[in-house]
């Protein structure tokens, strides 16, 4: 009893210590799987328990016969060498190798089938245009040695120009050199390793160029330099361009170029093209095997005319050391250049010149003042001369612009500074200014400054001052300025009050009118305006130390404006307000000359006064009528004698005026009794 009882106690503590090893799964390459490589990875899943993994692999199906490989540590294997283009059968156990040992079920059996060929990758079937050292390339095979290529010009292979090689598998493409141009080649590729090689692939084939593309100038491009750079598309893995232009499209005139430059560079620039002349232009490559067709042929014009920049044309009111600015053109080795004041540049005063083509602008100098000039370019370099340009033309300034004081400013210093606006290109500006409108004793200064200022200095105050400025230089003065005017400041701030006659009197006699105004203190003399017009544009202007002043002779039925001013001989007041009076009518104005009709002496006297008629052709008979201020009538009768008296003794010192009416003429004299 005791003895079966351990022999059960022992069989249970077996059954607690021994389990069932699972069977791999299989996990990749996945069955039936294709296109594998000849290093393909074995790989599944692992088993508890399991220490290590037998596996077999084949191409019998059943695997019979296959010996098992024993892997430890890891669950895949890597294969190597495996044959192209066969099927393989694979499966896998786990194994226990320790106490107690034991072994799973095999797995099912996977397969799976290596590659065969390579797959060409690029360039694609069929591509055109390809360079001379086009790059075939080509998928990656792992477990390979080495790829065996192919190309030739023939699509078996066979021909002169066939090229067979190999490379080691660590890369998968390979650069050709010198293949003909405009041909087209067949490729193909293999792998192999030590036990094997693959079929070729499946063939592919591009064509190479045969002729460079042109990209500047555009065809027909117009206005290029005569240094134009002709461009390409470079082409890779060849060695030289072969360029050619000429004025024949056939490249046939004794202008034609044929010249070669190295691969590096895929333009060129040209030097000394005719102007205004039609290129045509190609291009070809080469290489130490080949050379291409020559390139389509392209054609641009050169410029045959410079373009003006500055001044435009028709502007006026320029400096005399203008800037003229013309568009550069590169290629040039000079600007050809001519103003002149004659649009056919055949005046004394053409001004023809050069200048080296760094720039494209000239300064000119002592230009005439107030006149147009035309001007125009041309360029030239060793070969060759364009037109010349269009004619522009621009007119110089020919006054100067007043700045300060304002036109027609008041309250100005009586030491005032003017100003106007600069001119460039002068040797200085003289200026003036006068008292009166037309610069009659002007004061003139001249200076060889630059400076557009001037102070002015001593003037008088209350006095309305004109001033102009012109400029010069060595050839020529431009006109006056416009005439600006200022008042200066007033010493003397109250203007004269008008008096008599009273503003807007009518029927005043023509033969004059007193004028009258109240004192100013301080003045020591006023100054008078009677004009027929508000502006008093023209007036009667005259200088008194009285406080009154007779007009003389005035025409009939005309309304008369009339100012006064103070003085005190450093300046004057403003002007007082403007009155009017209009004059009665006369009837005849045909009167001669005084001192040969009518004179009275002595004149002034105490009141008496000797009146003579000395001309015949006036009558004896005469009405005598005498006016005082106002042009009221104190005394009137008839005169028969060429000599009579007038009596005035009774009446006040003053002025009176004497009326001899005979038939239709009238004559009219002042006295003044004292």
């Amino acid at each position: 009893m005791k003895t079966t009882i351990t022999l059960l106690f022992s069989i249970f503590c077996n059954l607690q210590t021994f389990a069932i090893l699972n069977v791999p799964t299989l996990l990749s390459p996945i069955n039936g799987s294709t296109n594998n490589a000849p290093n393909e990875i074995l790989d599944w899943g692992t088993s508890t328990g399991a220490t290590a993994y037998q596996y077999k692999l084949g191409t019998i199906a059943s695997l019979a016969g296959v010996n098992a490989q024993t892997i430890t540590g890891s669950s895949q294997v890597t294969t190597s060498n495996l044959l192209f283009g066969t099927v393989y059968y694979w499966q896998v156990r786990a194994i226990k190798t320790t106490i107690p040992a034991d072994s799973s079920d095999w797995s099912a059996i996977f397969n799976f089938t290596t590659v065969d060929f390579i797959l060409l990758v690029a360039p694609t079937n069929g591509a055109l245009s390809q360079a001379p050292n086009e790059v075939i390339d080509w998928s990656a095979l792992s477990g390979v040695t080495f790829y065996d290529y192919q190309w030739d010009t023939s699509a078996t292979f066979n021909s002169p120009l066939s090229n067979y090689n190999s490379i080691a598998s660590g890369t998968s493409q390979v650069t050709t050199s010198n293949l003909r141009f405009g041909t087209k080649y067949y490729w193909r590729v293999r792998a192999r390793h030590a036990a094997d090689t693959t079929q070729w692939s499946f063939v592919s084939n591009f064509t190479t160029v045969d002729f460079i593309f042109l990209v500047a100038p555009t065809n027909g491009a117009l206005s290029q330099a005569p240094n134009e750079v002709i461009d390409w598309s470079a082409l890779s893995g060849v060695t030289f361009y072969d360029y050619q232009w000429d004025t024949s499209a056939t490249f046939n005139s004794p202008l034609s170029n044929y010249n070669s430059i190295a691969s590096g560079t895929s333009q060129v620039t040209t030097s000394n093209l005719r102007f205004g002349t039609k290129y045509y232009w190609r291009v070809r490559a080469r290489h130490a095997a080949d050379t291409t067709q020559w390139s389509f042929v392209s054609n641009f014009t050169t410029v045959d005319f410079i373009f003006l920049v500055a001044p435009t044309n028709g502007a006026i009111n320029q400096a005399p050391n203008e800037v003229i600015d013309w568009s550069a053109l590169s290629g040039v080795t000079f600007y050809d250049y001519q103003w002149d004041t004659s649009a056919t540049f055949n005046s004394p005063l053409s001004n023809y010149n050069s200048i080296a083509s760094g720039t494209s602008q000239v300064t000119t100098s002592n230009l005439r003042f107030g006149t147009k000039y035309y001007w125009r370019v041309r360029a030239r370099h060793a070969a060759d001369t364009t037109q010349w340009s269009f004619v522009s033309n621009f007119t110089t300034i020919d006054f100067v612009i007043h700045v300060s004081p304002i036109n027609n400013a008041t309250g100005i210093a009586v030491n005032p500074i003017i100003d106007w606006s600069p001119i460039s290109g002068i040797n200085g500006y003289q200026y003036r200014y006068s008292t009166v409108a037309n610069f009659e004793n002007p004061i003139v200064n001249t200076s060889v400054s630059t400076t557009s200022q001037a102070t002015l200095s001593n003037l008088t105050f209350g006095t309305e001052y004109f001033w102009q400025v012109r400029a010069f230089h060595a050839t020529d003065s431009s006109e006056w300025s416009l005439p600006w005017s200022f008042t200066t400041l007033y010493q003397l701030t109250t203007a004269p009050v008008l008096l008599s006659p009273a503003n807007a009197s009518n029927s005043l006699l023509a033969f004059g009118a007193l004028l009258e105004w109240e004192a100013v203190p301080s003045a020591t003399l006023y100054q008078f305006q009677v004009d027929d017009n508000a502006q008093f544009s023209s007036p009667l202007f005259n200088s008194t130390t009285e406080l009154s002043e007779f007009t003389g002779q005035l025409l009939g039925e005309t309304t008369y404006y009339w100012r006064v001013r103070a003085g005190n001989g450093s300046g004057f007041s403003p002007w007082s307000t403007v009155w009017t009076f209009t004059t009665d009518i006369v009837t005849d104005l045909n009167i001669e000359k005084l001192d040969n009709i009518f004179t009275v002496y002595p004149n002034p006297s105490n009141g008496n006064f000797n009146c003579k008629i000395k001309s015949a052709n006036l009558k004896t008979e005469n009405n005598i009528e005498i006016y005082n201020l106002n042009g009221k009538v104190i005394q009137q009768y008839l005169n028969t004698d060429a000599s009579f008296l007038i009596d005035l003794t009774e009446f006040q010192s003053g002025i009176y005026f004497v009326k001899l009416i005979n038939n239709k003429e009238i004559i009219t004299q002042k006295i003044i009794k004292y």
